[in-house]
């Protein structure tokens, strides 16, 4: 039986080569690429995805948007360990404390 699976390998030079000469078409085979993994995988994240490429556009710049999604994804972790600790739910014990012997080093001349 043959493999029906699209080949979905990251090749990161063709892709940047790609963003450099043909920022248009970049965008389309990137929401391509990411519209059949959803759709394979796990569907009902494309809400998700549509917040994040929200941010992505009102930030205008590749740093802002790093920021913005950082920002969204440590909401997230907040919302959820608030969640977790409303729960009642014992917390994990902390693990323990490293401690390590500090080594001088002499100077050198």
């Amino acid at each position: 039986m043959k493999n029906t699976e699209p080949d979905y390998r990251f090749d990161f030079n063709e892709w940047m080569k790609l963003a450099q000469e043909d920022p248009a078409a970049f965008a389309e085979q990137r929401q391509r690429v990411i519209d059949a993994h959803l759709a394979r995988t796990a569907p009902q994240l494309k809400g998700l995805q549509f917040r994040i490429d929200m941010e992505c556009r009102r930030a205008g710049e590749a740093l802002q948007a790093c920021e913005r999604l950082s920002s969204m994804m440590w909401n997230s972790f907040h919302e959820l360990e608030s969640l977790f600790d409303a729960s009642g739910a014992p917390r994990p014990p902390d693990p323990p404390a490293k401690t390590a012997r500090i080594v001088p080093f002499k100077r050198r001349p």
